[in-house]
């Protein structure tokens, strides 16, 4: 048994608040790719009490993965939590309100208890109370007021599957994304979420600066993921950046950050922290982990980079984030990206160099 429904995130949220005033209710998320760190995934793992207990409620974020709901006394949840919630939003590649992938509240066929049977029941009898029944759907009160102005797709949360609109006499008529955008004089492209991840070049001393900053509105766990004898992998953890940061300036690092508070998470590869006496600037890479709870710290983090650090442009390869202590220290800097290398100007021009003369300029430097 399913119910579809087409809703925003304070629709959802509301609801909720509603049914959990007569029904006591527990979220347990569940996760496709998750980091397999333990201090990573336990906390991104762990029950939600209630929907206040998830900032974001009703928020559909990049893979979003569906809820198993129940009560607590519920006597199945040594077996299974057969009842599932996924939120409805839209599409992981866009940032546009007016497009809604279906949400679901859906009953697994193969449960047999009386607790989650009757548990979907209620929910679905609020469901049909407060939302309005359109063909296969339900959609919130806020939603059908606007109905005209949505795109609503089928199936998942990506802009590939199915959509349909309102035609005449309330019909769903079938399109696709890119003639709905095209009706309204617009184009997709104006919508589409910038890639979650961004490349930068920073000194020991700029990451300090930027992670103090984050530490500042909230505390921060630092997990470092070091590989041993025979592949195996190894967690260390760290209460600040400072700790970190001062056990090896050098070396390439691979980190997790994660913000207890709101369990949202964040990648950092450092590629080697450059210091005053190097010529040659490695990159580094800061990476969302897609998660229900959004990407907030990543975001942070970004806005920070981009606020203080300096763009520079490059059409294959960019943009990277440049740290103005190397800008302003740079003797024509090179900047490796592995393969290939750059080297930049005083002036804050990129030449990029050929395999030849950065090989011969690594091996003088040996």
């Amino acid at each position: 048994m399913e119910t579809i429904f087409y809703c925003t995130p304070a629709d959802l949220l509301s609801l909720f608040q509603e049914i959990e005033r007569t029904i006591p209710l527990t979220y347990a998320p569940r996760f496709g790719n998750l980091p397999r760190i333990k201090a990573i995934d336990s906390p991104l793992r762990a029950l939600l009490p209630s929907c206040h207990a998830l900032p974001a409620f009703g928020q559909a974020f990049r893979d979003t993965p569906p809820f198993d709901v129940y009560t607590p006394d519920d006597p199945s949840l040594a077996l299974c939590a057969p009842c599932l919630l996924r939120f409805s939003g839209p599409p992981a590649v866009l940032d546009d309100p007016r497009v809604l992938c279906e949400g679901s509240w859906f009953l697994s066929p193969e449960s047999r208890e009386n607790t989650p049977r009757t548990l979907y029941k209620a929910i679905r009898r609020a469901f049909t109370r407060r939302f309005i029944k359109s063909g296969f759907c339900c959609l919130s009160p806020a939603v059908y007021e606007k109905r005209t102005d949505y795109l609503f797709i089928q199936r998942d949360h990506s802009d590939l599957a199915p959509a349909w609109q309102f035609g005449p006499e309330d019909r769903h008529v079938p399109t696709d994304i890119d003639t709905w955008y095209r009706s309204r004089g617009e184009q997709r492209e104006r919508y589409q979420r910038p890639p979650e991840k961004l490349r930068f070049f920073a000194a020991a001393e700029d990451l300090l600066s930027l992670l103090s900053n984050l530490e500042a509105d909230a505390p921060l766990i630092y997990t470092e993921i070091s590989r041993g004898e025979r592949g195996r992998s190894y967690e260390t953890c760290f209460d600040t950046a400072g700790t970190w940061i001062d056990a090896n300036l050098s070396a390439p690092r691979n980190l997790y950050l994660l913000r207890p508070d709101h369990r949202t998470a964040l990648h950092l590869q450092i590629g080697g922290l450059w210091r005053a006496s190097g010529d040659i600037a490695v990159f580094s890479e800061a990476a969302a982990i897609p998660n229900v709870y959004g990407d907030t710290l990543y975001r942070d983090f970004a806005a920070r980079i981009k606020s203080c650090f300096r763009e520079i442009s490059q059409p294959r390869f960019g943009p990277f984030y440049l740290s103005p202590r190397l800008f302003s220290e740079n003797r024509d800097l090179l900047l490796s990206l592995c393969d290939p290398y750059f080297r930049l100007s005083p002036a804050g021009q990129l030449t990029q160099l050929w395999r030849k003369e950065w090989e011969a300029l690594l091996a003088r430097q040996d």
